[in-house]
């Protein structure tokens, strides 16, 4: 795909977050193993579903504008070989460390959508903003 306008821009986000949020609902089974708390894990869960529960809402957008989602890995490299360190931590700052991976990632999809969004509004794209509320 080439980037020609801010729609091109606002697609090649979207298909970003596409990736990142499948690729975090896909690793987060993995943080959840490595939990040594219940509380933890039982927050890392909650947080899986909730993210993928935004699939469908962003594949929806692509359906509306008649777009392919793409196959691309997210940019960010936030999950791709990420784990590897909390796999050899130490049992006392394991949780810690599955936090901030957590944060870190929950904290670039919130900036991509607020991207995404702001470039959709100036595109003139009609994209609900209630669709992509983050739980």
């Amino acid at each position: 795909m080439s980037i020609i306008d801010s729609i091109d821009v606002f697609f090649d986000r979207l298909k970003d977050i596409r990736s990142a949020t499948q690729l975090m609902v896909g690793t987060l089974p993995d943080l959840q193993r490595w939990t040594t708390g219940t509380s933890l894990r039982d927050l890392l869960t909650t947080y899986q579903h909730a993210n993928a529960r935004h699939l469908p809402e962003v594949l929806a957008i692509f359906d509306e504008y008649s777009k392919e989602p793409g196959e691309d890995d997210c940019k960010a490299g936030l999950i791709e070989g990420g784990n590897g360190h909390i796999e050899i931590a130490g049992y006392s700052v394991r949780n810690l460390l599955l936090v901030a991976r957590s944060l870190r990632i929950g904290y670039y999809l919130g900036a991509a959508v607020e991207v995404a969004l702001g470039v959709a509004t100036r595109s003139g794209l009609a994209v609900e903003r209630t669709r992509w509320t983050r739980s």
